[in-house]
This record gives structure tokens, sequence and C-alpha cells, in this order.
């Protein structure tokens, strides 16, 4: 559960890469983590958002971004 409520600038992301901070860096990507869209690819969250305000009046409070194995993707904005 990711709570935003004690900083306002608080960004989260969650991925199936793992860096590896070697010179130069390794990037692995994790097999058992595979978003198929020829299988279809389901996404579900919870979200409550009590409040949200900024400058930018262009900008999402809540972002969701999903990249599918053969790089084709989606953003879903809040």
């Amino acid at each position: 559960m990711l709570d935003s409520t004690a900083t306002v600038d608080v960004q989260v992301g969650y991925t199936n890469w793992a860096v590896i901070p070697t010179l130069p860096p390794i990037t692995l990507i994790s097999p058992s983590f595979d978003l198929d869209r020829a299988a279809g690819v389901r996404l579900e969250f919870e979200l409550r958002v009590d409040f949200e305000s900024h400058e930018n009046v262009h900008r999402s409070g809540f972002s969701v971004v999903v990249i599918t194995n053969d790089l084709q993707g989606i953003e879903l904005g809040f």
C-alpha cells in the first residue's frame, strides 16, 4: 500500500526490470513477469485520492503505464 499523505513529492514505480549497478549497468527482465498482449492483459488496482492539486492543469494526479512484452503500451491518467 502506498500512502503519499506524508509529503507532496512522492513518486513510486513498480516494474519487472532490475538494474545491476555494474560498469556499464546490466538490465535484467524477470521471466516470470510476462505481459503477453496476444493472450490478454488484465490490470486491477484500488485507488483512493482524497485530494489532488498542482499548478499544471494538463497533468494527471495519478497515472498508470502498462507496456507489454512486444513493446506496445498504454498510459491511463486519472
